[in-house]
């Protein structure tokens, strides 16, 4: 290096002053040989002395020094033969290039500045290197939180469709159909032992022929006393066309049992569940002749009186020898003639206030009622249909009245407890909320479920939902008792939503509202409209529904 050279030289090109806080080219070029210890020892001083007096100088040295260890990370190249060839004649080619490109002012790079300008490029590629890094570490973190939220609501959905809540009541009553309907038979059997037991009662034997009419009694047409021997695979098919293939009040008695299965304790649900196992795993004729013994013995305990069933059952529990002994002795009385001259109904009959009163707080039970309801009413003609809408103010008469006329065919029954309040009036306006305040599911009267919200979210199931054979067209009302229901619609879905979220409760009345229009009764009778939200930003009135 010459001595002449000062410590800030304007590049050849430049006509404006040296700036105190810009280096020279060849200061930089000073500053790479001393790191790299190629000065002599003039020159070195000098680089010192400039260290000490600029602030810019030792940044400079700084970043050399530190692109100079990032160099002991880059892997170690292996020069093959044809390296050392490869490099000169590209440094000939430069060298032309550069002669014929500047003037004889440019002298040539020498290896410092070489080494420099490759420190810098080397600089700012670990740094967009380490920027990239950290954008995709970024990146996976806000991407591991988008996960987590959708492998939620993955898992809540699967476990939703697997305990059938998603789904119609008559589908779980199609997977669990051959249980259902020996539902009852489990009931009255008070043990595991006891009904293992039914195989060694000898004095049935006789009347095992009688155990097929019997059935046949309880469930018509259906095959619902023999096992299928079909295989599996066709299991949901071949349940629907049981189920299609049975009468409607037969469908209503299984929905009842079924409901009071999921109101019962967990012990006994267990009870039955080993029950029904160990019924299935029975070699065919052995579970034949069992099935024909278990219905026997529960037509006759039903023939008992209530004193005689309850000794019955106490024995059941207590000692199976007594018990055996028991129903021995009943069959040298009048076990024949109880059995062949009272034969059980049609069907057990759904009360519908012993329901309300011992599982009311049952979320599951309003849905399943007023499917039973629109039971009721798919199975009446045209014109049983005008007699029971006939003059009706709102929808809760008309229900009223379809339940005392299926009261008079025996298909419900009344209560007959005194002091109980009628069974309508109980399912109107506790049970369907027809009449009940609007906050009935938000917390209050001792934290129910949110029944409020039920009717209407099930009946707009029901109003388009005809895909399955049996099930009749929707649940059509005229046009004035279409208004009644819609001026509800408001207050279940103001029920089931927290009312500090108006904007929320607009959004699902306004689906709600569209879900409607596909109704044939209620076509043109929704209309929406877009207000501000308020403490009740709901509105009926001339038959449409405001929001």
């Amino acid at each position: 290096m010459s001595d002449s050279t000062a410590e800030f030289i304007p590049p050849p090109f430049s006509d404006s002053p040296p700036s105190p806080d810009v280096l020279s080219e060849e200061a930089l070029e000073q500053l790479s040989a001393h790191l790299d210890g190629e000065l002599s020892d003039e020159e070195d001083r000098r680089v010192l002395d400039l260290l000490a007096r600029h602030p810019q100088a030792r940044l400079e040295r700084r970043r050399f020094q530190e692109a100079w260890n990032l160099l002991d990370w880059l892997p170690r190249p292996h020069a093959d033969a044809e390296f050392a060839t490869r490099t000169l004649s590209r440094i000939h080619a430069l060298d032309s290039l550069g002669d014929s490109a500047t003037s004889s002012a440019h002298p040539a790079p020498s290896l410092g500045q070489i080494g420099s300008r490759f420190g810098t490029v080397l600089e700012s590629t670990v740094r967009q290197g380490a920027t990239n890094q950290a954008r995709r570490q970024d990146m996976n973190r806000k991407r591991a939180w988008l996960l987590w939220p959708v492998a939620l609501l993955v898992f809540l959905s699967v476990a939703l469709i697997s305990s059938g809540r998603l789904t119609h009541p008559a589908d779980r009553l199609v997977r669990e159909l051959e249980f259902v309907e020996w539902l009852d038979e489990y009931q009255a059997i008070q043990t595991v032992e006891q009904f293992q037991a039914m195989e060694t009662l000898a004095p049935w034997d006789s009347l095992i022929g009688q155990a097929e009419p019997i059935g046949r009694a309880v469930f018509s047409d259906a095959d619902a006393l023999w096992v299928s021997d079909q295989s599996e695979t066709n299991a949901t098919d071949q349940g629907w066309a049981r189920l299609n293939a049975m009468p409607r009040a037969v469908r209503l008695e299984l929905a009842a049992r079924l409901t009071a299965f999921d109101s019962a304790a967990l012990d006994s649900q267990r009870r039955w569940r080993r029950m029904d196992q160990w019924r299935r795993n029975l070699p065919p004729e052995r579970r034949r002749r069992l099935e024909a013994v278990t219905r026997c013995y529960v037509a006759w305990r039903e023939a008992l009186g209530a004193d005689d069933r309850a000794r019955l059952d106490n024995l059941a529990q207590t000692d199976l020898d007594a018990w055996r002994a028991e129903i021995v002795q009943w069959h040298g009385h009048d076990l024949q003639e109880r059995l062949t001259s009272e034969r059980p109904r049609p069907f057990t009959p759904l009360d519908p206030s012993r329901l309300i009163r011992d599982h009311f707080d049952a979320a599951w039970f309003a849905p399943t009622l007023l499917w039973i309801a629109l039971e009721l009413w798919n199975d009446l003609s045209p014109d049983e249909r005008a007699r029971i809408t006939a003059n009706a103010a709102d929808p809760s008469v008309v229900l009223n009245r379809l339940l005392e006329d299926a009261a008079r065919r025996g298909i419900i029954v009344e209560p007959v407890e005194s002091g109980e309040a009628r069974w309508n009036e109980v399912i109107r306006n506790r049970l369907l909320n027809l009449a009940a305040p609007p906050n009935l599911g938000l917390g209050g009267l001792r934290n129910r479920p949110r029944l409020a919200a039920i009717p209407a979210r099930i009946l707009l199931i029901r109003l388009n939902d005809a895909d399955l054979d049996w099930r009749r067209p929707p649940f059509e009302l005229p046009a004035d008792h279409a208004a009644a229901l819609l001026e509800r619609l408001p207050e279940w879905v103001h029920a089931e939503l927290d009312l500090r979220s108006p904007n929320q409760a607009r959004r699902m009345l306004a689906a709600l509202a569209e879900r409607l229009k596909e109704s044939d009764t209620l076509k043109n009778m929704v209309e929406f409209e877009a207000s501000e939200p308020s403490s009740h930003p709901y509105q009926f009135s001339d038959g449409k529904v405001s929001i």
